[in-house]
């Protein structure tokens, strides 16, 4: 679609067999050892920043751009170590409830590889509230939960459970659904 495409260098050369002619990916400088650069993509300060999920150099990214003050975006990873300071919106994977997996491996809706990978590679939803109250969601106006599994997962429960422990507006992404980002709520 004639779209740049940004992402780390271990994606690009993971995602080599889906490589067309007709765009040329933007590795961020820097690696995971190293520590990522700051980009400057038009209005938008993007922060790369490693995150644990079995591909290869996966990356989350706070964005800032001074309408929206600062965006966390971090989904596909099991945790994330790092603390983020001047939020205004966060867009976090909230993936499986604990319980639900378990009870799926049990039921034999899911085999035990399927179990281990979610595990590995996906934020349960313990991990998620954990990571929000880990961070000062002070000046927070908008959490959306995003890469909700289906089978492993209740979107409402999950929604209701970190607006309640947070105070915050909490939504869960779908089709359609249109948020103000901006820095102030109004």
């Amino acid at each position: 679609y004639g779209l740049p495409v940004f992402a780390s260098k271990g994606t690009i050369a993971g995602a080599q067999k889906f490589n067309r002619t007709d765009y040329q990916p933007v590795a961020f400088e820097g690696s995971r050892e190293s520590g990522y650069q700051r980009m400057q993509i038009g209005g938008f300060t993007v922060i790369p920043f490693p995150t644990e999920h079995d591909a290869n150099e996966p990356v989350g990214f706070y964005i800032w751009h001074e309408e929206t003050g600062g965006i966390l975006f971090a989904t596909d990873t099991y945790y994330l170590k790092n603390r983020f300071a001047g939020l205004s919106n966060i867009l976090i994977e909230c993936n499986y409830s604990q319980e639900k997996l378990e009870a799926n491996l049990i039921a034999g809706k899911i085999d035990a590889a399927r179990y281990r990978r979610v595990r590995e590679s996906h934020l349960s939803y313990t991990t998620c509230l954990e990571t929000l109250q880990a961070n000062d969601l002070s000046k927070v106006y908008n959490i959306v939960l995003i890469h909700t599994s289906r089978d492993n997962g209740n979107a409402l429960t999950f929604r209701e459970g970190i607006a309640k422990a947070t105070g915050k507006t909490v939504s869960v992404a779908k089709p359609g659904l249109v948020l103000n980002f901006n820095k102030t709520p109004f």
